[in-house]
């Protein structure tokens, strides 16, 4: 099978969650002024970008992103390219895309075994 990476690359261009901070790039050490090496310190919400919410972020049980099998995250997808000036995403700026009804109506299909991982990953 073959994998393609659909995330967008981080930049501080990238959209953010309404009051969620955004990506901050500072420059922590240079070369120019001496150090051994140009290091970048990194600092936004974690809702930025492609991300995955994991169940810890809504639910307090332990279950972070990090314990879940790729095999649940990955599958058959579209992807679009979406006009500028868009702010949410809709059903009437879906339906301006080449995503047609039948890519809309078609169903997720997993395994029982993606299934069970999906509903018993954890700690």
């Amino acid at each position: 099978m073959t994998i393609y990476d659909i995330s967008l690359t981080i930049s501080p261009d990238l959209p953010t969650w309404p009051g969620d901070p955004g990506l901050q790039l500072e420059q922590a050490e240079s070369m120019d002024k001496g150090a051994h090496a140009n290091v970048t310190r990194i600092s936004s919400s974690v809702h930025l970008g492609t991300h995955v919410d994991a169940p810890h972020h809504f639910l307090n049980d332990g279950r972070t992103v990090e314990s879940l099998p790729l095999e649940v995250l990955t599958g058959p997808c579209y992807v679009t390219q979406l006009p500028d000036g868009i702010d949410a995403i809709t059903s009437e700026v879906l339906d301006r895309t080449e995503i047609t009804s039948e890519m809309k109506q078609k169903p997720l299909q997993l395994s029982q075994d993606q299934i069970d991982q999906a509903i018993n990953y954890g700690p």
